[in-house]
């Protein structure tokens, strides 16, 4: 046992036994045998430094050479070293500035309430009191999760760097998922008067009524430039986003998914609604712009829309839900789920069922209706 006696003296001479304080030192090995001493100073009584060590020796002895020494890092300086290593794999092209600008807000907002414990002392109890005081302070459940998910993801990293022996946000309840808002869908009367407003009393009728003809996310349309379009061929390639992050609207050719990348065929009038747009559109590399060239803002559209809506006095349905339109006008007249799913971008055809479950109902029935008209002569 190495517990050394390094309580200061005192200006006479004598030690100032008010505040005892030891040197504890640890032998341990790595896995190529060499060996490695860790120090620590501890303020008490020596019972109590003794204790400390036969601890932290149990320890050792339990991991070998997989044992981790606890960091003396608090978590504000190990983020600062985290978003500086993100900020450099977004140089390398290896992390979309999205993410980047999504990581720096939630730091800023919700991981600084933590930022003076030190990483290698936040248990998953102070973890959990932590998500646990997101939600009462009535965050949504996925603002929370994106929290939790970003403060475990920054501490993944010092796990792989043997800062710590293990992520506690692993051991972290995250919020209970909101169920999934079921899609709404506006019948094509309605998205006909809605346009027919647009047009009429704002800038931004061309773009709604290619997100009711294509089915593209509307960050995916935002961000859509004009090498992408094809008027020849009638069709888009989705290759960028334009997306809102901590207050700014960022471009990115990272996608939501893999088969977000796609080729999108257009319906002759969506075809005729982007060259028409096109021909009057000011000079821009985006096909969706503000009058002088620059990128529109999501908040923007958001806004026109519930304002036309309301004006039409139509359901709560969101810029969002015109693709949900398109979805349904599609399937509803009998394309198949796995290409409505491609055109959609989504990542599996399970996703597309989930969200349209109600659709795919409606065509089961149907399915099981044809096959009685046929056992019954019928067809």
């Amino acid at each position: 046992m190495y517990v050394r006696d390094r309580t200061p003296k005192r200006t006479d001479g004598d030690v100032d036994k008010r505040r005892p304080t030891f040197l504890l030192r640890w032998e341990t090995r790595n896995s190529g045998g060499e060996r490695r001493f860790i120090y620590e100073t501890f303020h008490g009584p020596k019972s109590k430094a003794e204790a400390r060590w036969i601890k932290r020796q149990a320890e050792i002895l339990a991991e070998g050479p997989a044992y981790v020494a606890p960091s003396k890092e608090k978590l504000s300086d190990y983020l600062s070293s985290w978003l500086q290593h993100c900020a450099a794999r977004v140089q390398a092209g290896e992390l979309a500035p999205s993410t980047l600008r999504q990581y720096e807000d939630y730091a800023r907002r919700y991981l600084s309430d933590l930022g003076h414990v030190k990483i290698a002392e936040l248990t998953p109890a102070t973890a959990q009191e932590w998500v646990d005081g997101l939600l009462a302070r009535g965050l949504s459940p996925s603002t929370v999760s994106l929290a939790r998910t970003t403060l475990r993801t920054a501490l993944q990293r010092a796990v792989k760097q043997k800062r710590l022996p293990s992520n506690p946000l692993d051991l972290v309840d995250g919020p209970r998922r909101p169920q999934r808002r079921r899609a709404q869908a506006l019948p094509v009367e309605q998205a006909e008067a809605l346009l027919k407003e647009a047009y009429a009393r704002t800038q931004y009728g061309p773009l709604l009524e290619f997100l009711w003809l294509s089915g593209l996310r509307p960050s995916e349309a935002l961000g859509l430039r004009r090498d992408a379009v094809d008027l020849k061929e009638g069709c888009v390639c989705v290759r960028r986003s334009r997306v809102k992050v901590g207050g700014a609207m960022v471009e990115s050719d990272r996608l939501k998914t893999e088969a977000a990348h796609r080729r999108v065929d257009l319906p002759k009038r969506g075809v005729e609604c982007l060259r028409r747009h096109l021909e009057a559109a000011p000079p821009s590399d985006l096909v969706f712009t503000q009058r002088d060239g620059s990128g529109l803002s999501i908040d923007q559209v958001d806004d026109a829309f519930a304002r036309l809506r309301d004006r039409l006095g139509l359901p709560p349905v969101r810029v969002y839900d015109l693709r949900h339109t398109a979805a349904t006008m599609q399937m509803t007249a009998g394309v198949p789920l796995e290409v409505v799913s491609k055109r959609l971008g989504h990542s599996n055809v399970s996703t597309t069922a989930d969200i349209y479950q109600h659709l795919t109902d409606e065509a089961n029935r149907a399915a099981a209706r044809k096959v009685d008209k046929l056992l019954s002569g019928e067809e």
